[in-house]
């Protein structure tokens, strides 16, 4: 008798385990009848009871295992690589290639690249709606924390800074710039929040709008999340694609405030704990950003006592090259206007 097609269980039903413990077993079982199309509830990665494809199955186990095999051979055997009906509790085949939030580790980007093209090119739907994912933010006292927010599958993989992933999505159809929800982070602003000089050019090539202003408390603007990050060749690459050097973001500075990307650069919240290469790195910064036109006056937008002008934040920080660059900048800006 042939599997049945209703939903079973990975390890008590043959289909199902072959696909996660002896994938070569595949062609065999379906040959004596079992269905391809079956949905299996099995305990997913993520320590979650779900009901999958078998291809959704297969693509976890190639992940876990860090072979490809399985997959390659249920797409060959015709498995269907998309739902007929969407479940928003499930991943698709290729929403779990690309985040790979389990608890084992992720594939290579090599790996994963070479998973996605094949999904891709069996017609995996790129267009898939926004889902919730996570977003690895830094911190300097704890390592770091995840955040869960909405996101797109180009989202995801400019959050794990994944440039050769993004390439191959963007080459299959995803949107630059697109929103993750009304309100959401576009594909760019990701990409520069957590991908590198690299990632952002060539999203730029592709008709990414570096100026994207912020719509929510926890946006940033590309240049104000370069500046951030601390991450120079990013800010003048910015600069010179025609970032708006005057453009403003939310940063936490204990309140979370409205500054510009001058202001960011001026304000160095962990001077007390920055290496001096950072302490240079923000002057290199402060340097360009007055270069492409940043005003170095840009008044307080509102009245907490938290909220300065780049200079007030340099002589905060005790930054004394960063006060000196501003004063002189401000002088010379006086004397020709009176020319």
């Amino acid at each position: 008798m042939g599997a049945k097609a209703q939903e079973s269980v990975t390890s008590s039903f043959p289909l199902g385990l072959a696909v996660l413990e002896s994938p070569h077993l595949i062609p065999s079982l379906l040959g004596a009848g079992a269905d391809i199309s079956s949905m299996f509830k099995w305990d997913s990665a993520d320590s979650e009871q779900k009901s999958a494809t078998m291809l959704e199955v297969a693509v976890e186990s190639a992940i876990a295992s860090r072979c490809l095999d399985v997959v390659k051979i249920v797409l060959r055997l015709g498995a269907p690589v998309n739902r007929v009906l969407p479940d928003a509790n499930m991943p698709s085949a290729l929403q779990l290639a690309v985040t790979q939030e389990f608890e084992c580790e992720n594939l290579s980007e090599d790996l994963t690249v070479e998973l996605v093209q094949l999904l891709l090119k069996r017609g995996a739907d790129i267009h898939i709606p926004d889902f919730l994912g996570f977003y690895h933010i830094p911190d300097n006292f704890y390592g770091g924390f995840s955040d869960a927010v909405r996101m797109t599958l180009l989202h995801s993989a400019e959050a794990q800074g994944r440039t050769s992933l993004v390439k191959a999505l963007v080459c299959a159809g995803a949107d630059v710039n697109e929103r993750a929800g009304e309100k959401g982070f576009t594909a760019f602003q990701v990409a520069a929040r957590f991908g590198n000089a690299e990632m952002v050019s060539y999203l730029i090539q592709s008709g990414a709008n570096t100026n994207v202003p912020q719509i929510m408390i926890f946006d940033k603007p590309a240049l104000v999340a370069a500046v951030a990050k601390d991450d120079l060749e990013l800010v003048s690459l910015l600069l010179q694609t025609g970032a708006d050097p005057n453009i403003t973001g939310m940063i936490d500075v204990g309140p979370m405030l409205k500054m510009t990307a001058l202001q960011t650069a001026s304000c160095q919240p962990e001077s007390l704990w920055s290496s001096d290469d950072s302490l240079t790195i923000r002057l290199e910064m402060v340097k360009l950003l007055l270069d492409a036109g940043a005003d170095p006056k840009t008044p307080r937008f509102t009245t907490d006592t938290e909220d300065r002008s780049p200079l007030a934040w340099a002589v905060f920080s005790y930054d004394t090259d960063v006060v000196k660059l501003l004063l002189d900048h401000s002088s010379r800006c006086f004397n020709l206007s009176r020319a």
